[in-house]
């Protein structure tokens, strides 16, 4: 990948088997995602996915985006993708932790008037 803008460049999973083009989109994308997530990035192709597919590895602070071997995205959208994945993944762990919090509470009481 030549140094011009990356913004612009279309990235497909195909280009990811050339290991040097991988490493200088990890290495664009990565303190971005570190910075907002706290999650180190891994770019991954696949052959039968059609959209872009994001899965987050809580234990050991990795997330992996799998682009589609044969469709083409910015790099804008591949950040995007992995933003809003991990804010639809926040948002549902803290309804859940809500819930969680709510059972404990009404666990307590019933508890309590024993």
């Amino acid at each position: 990948m030549s140094e011009k803008n990356p913004v612009s460049t279309k990235i497909s999973g195909s280009l990811l088997s050339n290991l040097q083009e991988k490493e200088h989109l990890e290495a664009i994308l990565r303190p971005e995602i570190m910075q907002a997530t706290g999650y180190f990035l891994i770019l991954d192709s696949h052959l039968q996915l059609s959209l872009l597919w994001v899965v987050f590895n809580i234990d050991d602070h990795r997330v992996v985006l799998y682009i589609p071997e044969h469709l083409s995205f910015s790099i804008e959208e591949l950040k995007e993708k992995v933003f809003t994945t991990y804010n639809d993944l926040k948002s549902r762990l803290t309804n859940n932790n809500a819930k969680l919090s709510d059972v404990e509470c009404i666990h307590e009481k019933l508890n309590n008037k024993r």
